[in-house]
Parts: C-alpha cells; sequence; structure tokens
C-alpha cells in the first residue's frame, strides 16, 4: 500500500467532507468527517508501514494509558467540535452527563488562558480517563497527528515546559514528536479547511473545551452554525499565537 501524496490526501479529505453540504446537518457532517479520518489514518499507516520509514524512524513511544501530552490547549475546526458532541449525544445519559460536568469544569478554569498558561495549569483534557482518551474514534486531527519517540521527554515537557523550550533552544533535547503524522493529519485538515471555506463556514480555529461547551450548553446550536445563523462566541476562539510567542497550539 502507498502512502497518498499530501496533496492527493488535501483533496480527498476535502472531496469526502464536501459531502455534507450544501445542506449540512450534524448527522451528514459526522459521517463526513469519519471518512476524512479514515481516509487520513490509511494515509499515515501506510506512511508508517514503509520500509525507509521504519528503518529511519525511531519506534513509537505512545502506548494506551499515556496521555502526559493531553494537558494542553487542542485547536479544532467547528465541525470537529460538532464531531464529538455527535459523539456524546449518543452516550447512555449518564456517560454523557459525567463528561458534559468535565467539559463545564476544565472550561471554567481554562477560559482565556494563552498556550503556555494552559500547559502550565498541568489540567488533563476533559476526555482523558485513566491516561486514555475516551473519545478515541472522534479525537480531533491535531491530537491524531501527535505522535512521540520518548516518553520521557513528554514527561519532562508536562513537568517542566520552559525547561524543555530552554533546552530545545541550546540543542542540548532534540523534539521527540514525529514530523511525518503531524504532516499527514495536518494535510486532512487543510482539506477540511478548503471544503468550510468553499461553504462560505467559518474555518477558524476553536478551542476544543469551549467550543463543545458551547454546543453542549446550547441544544440546536451545531444547526445554527452549520446554517450560519450564529457563530461561536469569541471564547472559543483559539488564542492569537502571536500574542503567546512561547506556546504551541496542537
Amino acid at each position: 500500500m502507498l502512502a497518498p501524496t499530501s496533496g492527493f490526501l488535501l483533496d480527498s479529505a476535502a472531496r469526502a467532507m464536501a459531502a455534507a453540504f450544501p445542506k449540512p446537518d450534524p448527522e451528514r457532517v459526522a459521517a463526513a468527517l469519519d471518512e476524512v479520518f479514515a481516509l487520513a489514518d490509511q494515509s499515515w499507516e501506510a506512511t508508517r508501514s514503509a520500509v525507509s520509514f521504519r528503518l529511519g524512524t525511531p519506534a513509537i513511544a505512545c502506548r494506551s494509558g499515556c496521555g502526559w501530552c493531553c494537558h494542553q490547549q487542542v485547536g479544532v475546526s467547528v465541525v470537529e467540535a460538532i464531531r464529538i458532541t455527535v459523539h456524546l449525544q449518543s452516550l447512555p445519559a449518564d456517560q454523557r452527563a459525567a463528561l458534559t460536568e468535565r467539559v463545564r469544569w476544565l472550561d471554567k478554569r481554562t477560559a482565556g488562558r494563552t498556550t503556555s498558561e494552559r500547559a502550565a495549569a498541568k489540567l488533563p483534557c476533559a476526555f482523558l480517563a485513566d491516561g486514555a482518551c475516551t473519545i478515541y474514534g472522534v479525537r480531533p486531527l491535531r491530537c491524531r497527528g501527535l505522535h512521540s519517540t520518548d516518553v520521557g521527554f513528554c514527561i519532562a515537557s508536562f513537568n517542566d515546559p520552559e525547561d524543555v523550550r530552554a533546552g530545545l533552544a541550546l540543542g542540548s533535547l532534540r523534539p521527540a514528536f514525529l514530523g511525518a503524522p503531524q504532516q499527514v493529519y495536518d494535510q486532512a485538515l487543510n482539506g477540511v479547511l478548503k471544503t468550510l471555506h468553499f461553504a462560505k463556514l467559518a474555518d477558524y480555529g476553536l478551542e476544543l473545551t469551549a467550543a463543545v461547551r458551547q454546543l453542549l450548553d446550547r441544544p440546536g446550536l451545531a444547526v445554527s452554525w452549520l446554517k450560519q445563523k450564529a457563530a461561536p462566541k469569541s471564547a472559543a476562539l483559539v488564542p492569537d499565537p502571536g500574542a503567546d510567542p512561547r506556546g504551541q497550539l496542537r
């Protein structure tokens, strides 16, 4: 199986997302985005299975139960936030209520924080439980693209991000996150954003927790977003990267 080129993946993701338009609703968006996820996952699997990649790349250290990277700000598109909300609404009432409360709790404590402030707070993602992602099948594309070759680097980044940044700047540390999966999933995300742009739907980045909370707290809001009758409140917008040069939005 050959890994598709980045341009091919971008266009394929755009076509898959376009299946939800011109009359999008949450269910159609969810189905289209699932197809994008499948395309991106297949592309990454093909990339990591290539002999050249396997011979030239250290083993990936990420495992279930290791959630060190899940304590930071995550950027999502409008449709990714809607996809997660559709998933939550499909859960049994007790599970949905518990996750909804975790989203509200985290949003109260992270609202308005810069990327660095969010990481420094060391607060886990609302969907992290026992080191594992509870929404793994519908997790955002940026999360899918983060793969580490050194769990020690991840632990150090969690414990003392400033020290790790200094080490990277001085060259005493080397980045442990692979570029190849980030490129794959970023191209899929670019395909999604391309479709949203041509559909004249907001293609700006949203902060995961704040966006999902808005959708959970206001039933029907997803339809309003998709029909452009309403826009996400400013609290859900990711901070301007220029205002926080130390941070790096995942």
